[in-house]
């Protein structure tokens, strides 16, 4: 099938269409009647129009794990199938946010200032140890899911919220299952790494300071809307967000909050899967997702809208 790649893929993903010869049916350019599949990432947003220029569009596979660019209740109304790579950026993603608690309760920021000025432990809180920790984990997909058992494993009590699993998925997670706003009310620590809805969208927010019961750690390294920046720096303000670590923001590249003159909130560029061997097997996914569907008519990793 003609496939068409509208976002610009590494030098690995080529790589392996070359190693798979199967480079005949993939192109940067294309006429739009030819398209019967198309390659994206982050920068192309599905929507009516995209969805018009290409009428014999068959199958979209976003290349990465999100996929809030992409209007499913239009592409499902179109019969289009949607696919992305959930499996690449895990392990990378995972590190990530447990580095961002290690630094928070062990306040690597502020303890680096005061070894710089001279103050040795002046002025500095107890840290905190992983066992002392109450965890509200939001989203128990593949990322969620491995931070949850991590932390676990380390004392933590941990809970989730997860709309989307079965019965039997949480059983075999074994993770605690409580509401968004049970957890809150308990926990010290959360993590999100939901996908970004309209339910999603500001899950985060003034709401979430007036049910917190307790002083609590903030991560986010999943898409920045999650969290409302305002809200954030409400709690950041008032105490009631003890340390926040932040992969992901409102608007990228270019935060309009920076957060910066806080000790205790931890920023990074968006780079949770800023790996060499996350970008291996992204590209590695991307191709054999293509396949299993071109060669087998299997969509694997397909992504449904809520009605499917």
């Amino acid at each position: 099938m003609q496939t068409l790649i509208l976002d610009e893929q590494p030098d690995y993903f080529w790589s392996e269409v070359k190693a798979n010869k199967i480079e005949d049916y993939f192109s940067i350019k294309l006429p739009p009647d030819q398209v019967e599949i198309v390659i994206i990432k982050t920068p192309t947003t599905v929507d009516q129009s995209f969805i018009a220029r290409y009428p014999k569009l068959k199958m979209i596979i976003r290349s990465g794990s999100g996929y809030d660019n992409i209007d499913l209740k239009l592409t499902r109304k179109a019969n289009i199938i949607v696919c992305n790579t959930p499996e690449a950026n895990t392990i990378a993603a995972f590190e990530h946010t447990m580095a961002f608690i290690f630094a928070m309760i062990k306040q690597h920021q502020r303890s680096k200032k005061n070894v710089l000025q001279k103050k040795w432990k002046d002025e500095l809180a107890w840290n905190y140890e992983i066992n002392e920790l109450t965890v509200l984990v939001v989203g128990l997909g593949r990322i969620g899911t491995k931070v949850a058992q991590a932390l676990q494993l380390f004392g933590a009590r941990v809970w989730a919220v997860d709309p989307y699993l079965s019965q039997k998925q949480w059983l075999e997670k074994k993770i605690t299952r409580v509401s968004y706003d049970q957890g809150l009310k308990c926990a010290n620590l959360i993590s999100y790494h939901c996908p970004l809805t309209k339910e999603t969208k500001n899950y985060f927010s003034d709401n979430t300071l007036n049910t917190l019961s307790h002083p609590a750690y903030l991560v986010n390294t999943a898409r920045g809307p999650i969290v409302n920046e305002v809200s954030l720096k409400k709690g950041l303000n008032s105490g009631q967000i003890i340390a926040a670590g932040l992969d992901v923001y409102d608007s990228e590249p270019n935060p309009e909050l920076t957060f910066g003159e806080y000790d205790n909130v931890y920023l990074t560029p968006h780079t949770g899967a800023y790996t060499q061997a996350a970008k291996i097997r992204l590209a590695k996914e991307v191709v054999t997702t293509w396949k299993s569907f071109v060669d087998g008519g299997e969509a694997i990793s397909r992504v449904f809208s809520k009605n499917d």
